[in-house]
């Protein structure tokens, strides 16, 4: 968003007659952090929500405090790859939003091994056994 737009929408006009003009950077700056705060704060309670749904269903606080670890560790990571080897210092709205695609793919393969791993227990033994 330019400023210049910025500051021609908030173009206001009294009942008087005197023209009020809401303009300046450290408004849009304050602005503009508060809703990157806000962004923040449902980005971590998504965060939350998706560990604590992981507790539930594995029944278990190491693998939900392992499973997130490997989601938020994957970050990094891919911003070495991104910034270190392939050089692209581009880092769109996109990008930051990627973490809600990254949480539903990452618990959805947690808990799809965790199923699997549960009805290993049920299969038949004598499957494993080779025969000679």
């Amino acid at each position: 968003m330019d400023i210049i737009d910025h500051s021609e929408k908030n173009y206001k006009e009294s009942d008087t007659g005197a023209q009020i003009r809401i303009d300046g950077i450290v408004m849009f700056l304050d602005e503009l952090m508060a809703v990157a705060l806000g962004d923040a704060l449902k980005a971590i309670f998504s965060c939350l929500f998706v560990f604590l749904y992981l507790n539930f269903h594995t029944h278990s606080c190491f693998l939900s405090t392992l499973g997130m670890g490997i989601i938020v560790l994957s970050f990094p990571f891919t911003a070495v790859i991104t910034n270190g080897i392939f050089q692209i210092k581009y880092f769109g709205f996109l990008q930051i939003m990627i973490i809600y695609i990254v949480l539903g793919i990452a618990a959805d393969d947690i808990f799809v091994f965790y199923d699997a791993y549960q009805q290993s227990k049920d299969m038949d033994t004598g499957i494993m056994k080779t025969q000679n």
